[in-house]
């Protein structure tokens, strides 16, 4: 049974916003990732920034709609 809650803790981690800091550093991977097509880079990090943004939104209605 702790293993299942280890588990579940881990994966709330990744949906916390103490996450936010790292949020420069997925940007600057995908911006490297491929030197060839910029607008293809640029496309990426605004849509994980999006996918974020979108995921913390959820995340408080969800909590605010709890309590």
């Amino acid at each position: 049974m702790e293993y299942i809650f280890t588990f579940l803790e881990g994966i709330a981690s990744f949906i916390s916003p103490c996450l936010l800091p790292m949020i420069p550093i997925y940007i600057a991977y995908f911006m490297g990732k491929d030197e060839k097509s910029t607008s293809k880079a640029i496309r990426n990090a605004i849509r994980i920034c999006a996918r974020i943004f979108a995921r913390i939104c959820f995340t408080c209605c969800v909590c605010q709609s709890i309590g």
